[in-house]
């Protein structure tokens, strides 16, 4: 198997986990910033869903096989599940880190896919909406 394939690989399990923990903190969220986070954490989930089906789309148009169960992909993302009991702003700050380890990937990842028009496209759209979610959750936190 590639690096390549072995990065998109990781990236899936990393949205995936993503996903689900975007989902908890949409469920969970409470407190004032309740309405605000609520429907940042809806688009951070949409998102997430979105970059999984491309990237397990990418994977099976290369000829590998994306994962299927939580068990490999809890076993090959860094990230961790979500945790209960946060506060909104623990949300946030968890949700930045969480952006900022997956657009590491996806940076490292585009180096080794320059000679794959298509997949350097998706990594290259997916970093610029990290950076849009980063800055908008930054400036969350500023405030």
């Amino acid at each position: 198997m590639s690096d390549h394939i072995k990065d998109l690989l990781q990236l899936q399990a990393e949205y995936t986990v993503f996903y689900l923990k975007m989902r908890a903190y949409h469920w969970n969220v409470v407190g004032p910033n309740f309405y605000t986070l609520h429907e940042q954490f809806e688009k951070l989930y949409r998102f997430a869903d979105q970059a999984i089906d491309k990237i397990a789309e990418l994977i099976k148009a290369r000829n590998g096989n994306p994962f299927i169960n939580y068990r490999d992909i809890l076993e090959n993302a860094s990230l961790k599940e979500a945790e209960s009991q946060l506060t909104d702003k623990a949300m946030v700050e968890n949700t930045i880190q969480d952006l900022e380890t997956i657009k590491q990937l996806l940076v490292k990842t585009l180096s080794v896919t320059e000679d794959d028009v298509s997949a350097h496209e998706l990594l290259v759209d997916l970093i610029r909406e990290h950076d849009g979610f980063l800055w908008m959750l930054r400036a969350f936190l500023a405030g």
